[in-house]
């Protein structure tokens, strides 16, 4: 299925100019980034081909399982002609996430979705219990070794999210956030629901560990988003997140992320394993949708399936291999601003 050419969005009230803002109808639209990284070589990080099927499956999903218009929906990948104001530049991103939001009222519904490379950077702040704010790479992003504190340099930060997709949003307008990327738990500083709770993953191994067996990565049936640690120090002991406080909440805002803070996630050249799940799960539904936590657990098992499927193949490959070499399988997150009690029994859509 060809991915659709992004197409070209009013700015602002001109949108619905002939709708009086007090009569106007609900309205769906959405962002999707997919990052392959094709033209990045100031990361010296692997590329990611599978992204551009990312975008193509939840194009799909939104317009064909939950009546988006294509028209709607922006679409920035860094695939096929450079379009200024859609590569996936930090400035474009961020410009338009803020349009994602701009105008839209009670009723409407919004989705932002990031496939590509994650990160974690120093944070300032005293809503990181491990001090890292988690962060996304656009394609301009850079490294800068040089640098102290954050080396990395066009990157958007959790924060950054936060406020703009969520912080402020009229009241009523229900907002669904889609990650797959590594280090995405609570990559737009949501409250983590569980279900039931377990502690966190431990921390996944350092990319030197993993780019020191080059022989190892083409045995393996799932490529590392490779991700970044900027000034990461291991932990002694590991936390359960700690998120700001949020006041009651009067929107219906969650997100989807394919692992923890603390891991690693995993794709291919057919996307990411975070994405294909999410789409099997809720494209194949012909009569109700999943509760959210049935989602939730269902995305859980299957990426756990996978990585262990893929586990044995590498260690039948490999016998000499032991615990440590193989694959840990992401945990997939769900955040809300609604309480456990409020969202788990709902029945998902968006």
């Amino acid at each position: 299925m060809p991915v659709p050419m992004p197409v070209p969005l009013e700015r602002g009230a001109e949108r619905f100019s002939s709708c009086p803002p007090s009569s106007r109808p609900s309205v769906k639209k959405a962002l999707i980034v997919g990052l392959c990284y094709n033209t990045n070589n100031r990361l010296d990080m692997r590329k990611l081909p599978g992204a551009q099927e990312d975008v193509k499956r939840l194009h799909h999903l939104l317009t064909t399982k939950f009546e988006y218009p294509s028209e709607n929906i922006v679409i920035m990948t860094d695939v096929g002609p450079t379009v200024d104001t859609r590569w996936p530049t930090r400035e474009n991103i961020v410009r338009e996430m803020r349009e994602l939001v701009h105008d839209v009222r009670d009723g409407d519904s919004i989705c932002f979705a990031y496939s590509g490379h994650g990160g974690q950077v120093p944070t300032d702040g005293p809503e990181e219990i491990d001090h890292l704010d988690e962060i996304f790479l656009p394609i301009d992003a850079t490294y800068e070794p040089q640098r102290s504190g954050d080396k990395y340099v066009n990157f958007i930060r959790d924060n950054d999210v936060r406020d703009i997709l969520v912080d402020h949003l009229p009241d009523g307008v229900r907002c669904t956030m889609i990650f797959d990327c590594c280090h995405s738990g609570t990559a737009s500083d949501l409250l983590n629901v569980d279900v039931p709770p377990t502690p966190v993953s431990p921390l996944a191994s350092p990319l030197d560990s993993l780019l020191a067996r080059p022989q190892a990565q083409g045995s393996r049936a799932f490529a590392r988003m490779q991700t970044v640690h900027d000034g990461h120090a291991d932990l002694l002991e590991r936390f359960p997140d700690c998120r700001r406080n949020s006041p009651p909440a009067t929107n219906y805002v969650t997100s989807w992320s394919a692992c923890c803070d603390d891991q690693e996630t995993f794709g291919n050249l057919k996307g990411g394993l975070f994405v294909k799940a999410f789409y099997n799960s809720l494209i194949k539904q012909s009569a109700a949708a999943p509760t959210h936590s049935g989602l939730l657990l269902g995305l859980r098992h299957e990426l756990r399936d996978a990585v262990d499927r893929s586990n044995k193949n590498t260690k039948r490959r490999n016998p000499e291999w032991t615990e440590d070499d193989l694959l840990v399988a992401p945990r997939p997150q769900l955040g809300a601003l609604l309480s456990p009690e409020a969202i788990l029994d709902v029945r998902f859509t968006m």
